[in-house]
């Protein structure tokens, strides 16, 4: 190909030599056309010799074309389809040849085959769902051809909607072929970074700038923090390139071009991404959109797609980004369409957990259950609520039934490794942890928990051993996606809270070495620890109680007073700084913080034990009397 002229005239004689010049002239002419096609068979030859008299000297098109040297199969080139192809020399010399004597025509013949392309994927696709369509091997191929043509044809505007448009949808439905495939074509043959032929200036400049999204903005699209830096690494694409195309593609003048699963992936990935105010709004848009889809009578979308747009798509976004009521709205639209979609209601669960309506959310685990008894998700999430409500053997079935059918269930071992804790059953509960550590030894998670049970268990030697044994695992204080916050009673969301494993090992050795009378080592181990992470609240209090064990409550106030700063509603740090200020005789603010813990927990009992102790040292009784009931109250034991 280097070695070809300005018009690659001298390959093309060369090529037809011993033609007589009239001859060679029809033959010249229809080779040109033939040189738009990345392949071609006897149908494509029949529809691109529509107007050229056959030579007598050639006979046939089809016959002639098949005894040539250039003409080659079409095997290793495009091996999805039966047929043939000009050689990279002959093609590259009459493409430029065309080129060169006629825009216009050239355009003519990539149209041609654009609309041919775009007619059998129609044919294939008449009666079939998108999802279906984009799982037949056929359809993806014909419509990849058909877009690269149209990118040579379609003006640049239309050019721009088609690619995005596929490139969305294929996003959406994580089947990632016919755009990457045409893009890439293109790029290998003439590439984008210079003045090329063939292309329109600005089709070229917009490939040029989207290359990086067709490559990785699935990456982006589809939200996937962890394995993000890694995968753009391989791909040899910078974050900010990517990004910059995603700009590009998703422009609000483009999306509102796009139509159906097109602009609804457009919506999704928009409310993903806004400011907080505009979210609903984009998701509002997608919804509409989605009901237009389903509301459109000639549409062929299976109700199994229908169901999992609302559901998948929409509702699944929608808890993303907080959005729980819209969230319940598209899992409540997902289930009109179809009654036995389980993930609508298992969705709508989850929707129903973040709002507090736990009861309603069991009910919904349960209808899921019945229609799909084995989801390792929707029991493990069962099991959760249930222990919310204080329904802990309930929670433990939930377990149970989970393990039965998958025995190597992480979350259903934590899950009933927590249960078990909140039984006092604490000696089963650290069983169960070796269990999840013998089959991933580098969960620290379960060490960390196994700790704290050995603390309940006054083992703080054990405790120790464990807290040691995070800080073996995780050396490099890299970020683990395994840490169980419990206060969010729910173990899929949690599962990717990014929490550094490392921290909450100094953290909690910190805290056994202060009950086992360590207080300067307890002091190491949290400074590491605060090293690490300066927000965490917890650190700063466990700071202040091993100031308070030696005696320098100043100390421990300051460190209290942190924790306030990060966190007000810290009701540890509010009880301790008020024992501190009693025991250095500042009744008056040991008081204020008493009744500030209460004010953000009026059944505290430790508060109001703390409260008590102040009016028994001002010989306050009758208070001091009403304040232990209170205690007594709230906590019997």
């Amino acid at each position: 190909i280097e070695v070809i002229n300005d018009s690659g005239e001298d390959i093309i004689n060369l090529l037809l030599e011993g033609l007589n010049e009239s001859d060679k002239l029809l033959v010249k002419d229809f080779l040109q056309s033939i040189s738009c096609c990345r392949w071609f068979n006897q149908e494509i030859i029949a529809l691109l010799a529509e107007g050229y008299q056959c030579p007598e000297a050639i006979g046939d098109w089809n016959k002639w074309l098949n005894s040539q040297n250039f003409v080659e199969t079409n095997k290793n080139a495009e091996p999805h389809v039966e047929g043939f192809r000009l050689d990279d020399v002959a093609r590259e010399a009459f493409r430029k040849s065309l080129w060169s004597n006629s825009h216009n025509k050239f355009k003519e013949v990539n149209g041609k085959l654009y609309q041919y392309f775009s007619k059998l994927t129609k044919e294939i696709g008449e009666h079939a769902s998108i999802d279906e369509n984009y799982l037949n091997e056929d359809w993806c191929n014909y419509t990849s051809e058909s877009i690269y043509y149209g990118l040579f044809s379609l003006n640049p505007s239309d050019a721009k909607t088609l690619l995005i448009s596929h490139w969305l949808q294929e996003c959406y439905l994580k089947r990632y072929k016919t755009t990457y495939s045409a893009v890439e074509a293109i790029e290998k043959e003439i590439g984008f970074a210079k003045k090329t032929l063939y292309l329109p200036t600005e089709t070229r400049k917009l490939l040029l700038n989207i290359f990086p999204a067709i490559i990785a903005g699935w990456i982006f699209l589809n939200d996937y923090p962890i394995c993000k830096d890694n995968l753009l690494k391989k791909l040899s694409i910078s974050k900010y390139k990517a990004q910059q195309a995603l700009s590009v593609c998703l422009q609000p003048k483009q999306i509102d071009k796009m139509s159906g699963l097109a602009k609804i992936a457009a919506y999704l990935y928009k409310a993903k991404k806004a400011v907080k105010k505009l979210q609903d709004t984009w998701l509002t848009k997608a919804l509409i959109e989605a009901n237009a889809i389903r509301e459109n009578s000639t549409s062929n979308e299976s109700t199994d797609f229908l169901a999992g747009l609302f559901s998948r798509g929409i509702a699944d976004t929608a808890i993303t980004i907080g959005s729980f009521e819209l969230a319940i709205e598209a899992y409540n639209i997902s289930i009109q369409i179809d009654s036995e979609f389980w993930e609508s209601f298992k969705g709508k669960a989850d929707a129903l957990t973040r709002l507090g309506e736990t009861e309603t959310a069991i009910e919904n685990y349960e209808i899921a259950l019945s229609i799909n008894p084995k989801d390792e998700f929707t029991l493990a999430n069962c099991s959760c609520c249930f222990s919310v409500l204080g329904k802990f053997e309930e929670a433990l079935s939930c377990c149970k039934t989970l393990l039965e059918f998958k025995p190597d269930s992480l979350l259903g071992l934590v899950n009933k490794g927590n249960t078990l804790e909140k039984l006092n059953r604490n000696k089963e509960a650290i069983a169960t942890y070796d269990e999840v550590l013998e089959i991933d030894p580098k969960f620290t998670s379960a060490c960390i928990n196994k700790g704290r049970l050995y603390e309940k268990l006054t083992q703080y030697e054990s405790a120790l051993e464990c807290y040691e044994q995070v800080l073996r695992l995780d050396p490099k204080m890299e970020t683990s996606h395994y840490m169980i916050l419990e206060e969010r009673g729910h173990i899929e969301y949690v599962e990717v809270a990014e929490v550094n494993m490392h921290c909450f090992g100094l953290l909690n050795k910190g805290i056994t070495l202060r009950l086992l009378g360590k207080y300067e080592e307890a002091l190491a181990a949290l400074e590491n620890a605060q090293k690490i992470n300066p927000k965490l609240p917890k650190i700063w209090q466990e700071k202040g109680n091993v100031f308070q064990h030696l005696g320098n409550h100043k100390e421990a106030i300051k460190n209290y007073d942190k924790v306030r700063k990060l966190d007000s509603k810290f009701i540890d740090a509010w009880i301790a700084r008020g024992i501190s200020f009693l025991v250095l005789g500042e009744d008056q603010k040991a008081l204020a913080s008493c009744n500030k813990a209460l004010s953000i927990d009026p059944k505290n009992a430790g508060a109001w034990n703390s409260r008590a102790a102040v009016f028994e040292f001002t010989r306050n009784n009758s208070e001091a009397i009403k304040s232990y009931y209170k205690a007594i109250t709230a906590d019997p034991d």
